[in-house]
């Protein structure tokens, strides 16, 4: 019975660091497409310096987003350097399945940083359909 219960545990927390994990990867992906989608409205706007700020944003999550980078050489841009990237894709920190503090620590930070990610698509989403009314 100890046997079982032991695997169980192993199980939902090996699940719960995963699923924290992907759904980091979804909000920065929601992220990403609510950005492009702000910087193509003000590219076809005319407002090039802003969606030029936008698409530079887009970069600061990731470095190689093929539009992003597209839209800056049209608009005869380089993209800005940047020392450290908003979402740096880093390996998870170990975490001791046995300390119940450890993994509440680990839980609530990820927690933290999706709740960041859904307030910057909600303020994106705002800009957006500010935009749209204009």
């Amino acid at each position: 019975m100890k046997k079982i219960i032991f695997a169980l545990l192993l199980c939902l927390s090996a699940a719960g660091t995963s699923f924290a994990q992907n759904n980091m990867e979804a909000m920065r992906f929601l992220t990403i497409n609510a950005l492009m989608q702000y910087g193509q409205k003000l590219y076809d706007r005319g407002d090039f310096n802003e969606a030029c700020s936008v698409f530079n944003h887009v970069l600061d999550y990731d470095g190689h987003q093929a539009q992003a980078l597209q839209y800056l050489k049209d608009m005869g841009r380089l993209p800005a350097i940047r020392h450290v990237p908003i979402l740096q894709a880093k390996a998870p920190q170990p975490v001791d399945i046995w300390d119940t503090q450890s993994l509440k620590k680990a839980i609530e930070i990820k927690k933290l940083k999706i709740e960041k990610l859904r307030t910057q698509i909600m303020q994106l989403r705002a800009n957006i359909a500010s935009q749209s009314e204009t």
